[in-house]
């Protein structure tokens, strides 16, 4: 049970990296592990980006940020943990022109922040074609293959009841793909 929750969509994001379990080929040869960026509403659940990446630099952060702002337009708030593209002063100083307050966990903190998931259940790893591993699999092939299905970003509806935003099955089957690629 969460001890806090978000009145209204976008009033609060949460994001994270996490860590991929599956190798992939990076364009200058090497191999290494991803990283996935997923930033989340609090009210909503819904996933306003995810994207795998191959560092966890302030560049990659603002790029995910930027793309999830397309997506989703500007929350009031967003809550990080204090990892160093989070601290960053080009994050900081971004988001504070943007007027988002940047609220930080506390250091050493076992709250975790993006590692909420939609519906709160784990996907079988045989839902992402990925989880096999694949001998030449690259970053672009992985976030085409845990990406939605659509384009036009049809992943939100409103409910009755709340009137609020909410996932469905298609957006939140995709963002889950993403699930068993993670450590």
């Amino acid at each position: 049970m969460r001890s806090y929750q978000s009145e209204y969509v976008n009033a609060l994001w949460h994001l994270d990296f996490h860590h991929g379990s599956v190798r992939v080929l990076l364009a200058n040869g090497q191999w290494a592990y991803p990283l996935l960026l997923g930033i989340l509403d609090d009210h909503s659940r819904l996933g306003c980006h995810a994207q795998w990446y191959s560092h966890r630099r302030a560049e990659e952060l603002v790029h995910g940020l930027g793309q999830a702002f397309q997506k989703r337009g500007l929350p009031r708030a967003l809550m990080s943990d204090n990892g160093s593209a989070m601290i960053a002063a080009e994050t900081r100083q971004g988001l504070e022109r943007l007027g988002i307050l940047h609220e930080l966990t506390l250091p050493f903190s076992p709250t975790r922040t993006a590692s909420r998931k939609p519906g709160g259940t784990r996907s079988k790893a045989a839902s992402c074609p990925c989880s096999k591993g694949s001998p030449d699999l690259t970053l672009a092939q992985l976030n085409e293959a845990t990406s939605p299905g659509s384009k036009s970003n049809t992943n939100a509806a409103l409910t009755a009841n709340s009137g609020s935003a909410r996932p469905s099955n298609a957006s939140s089957k995709a963002v889950m793909s993403a699930v068993p690629l993670l450590r």
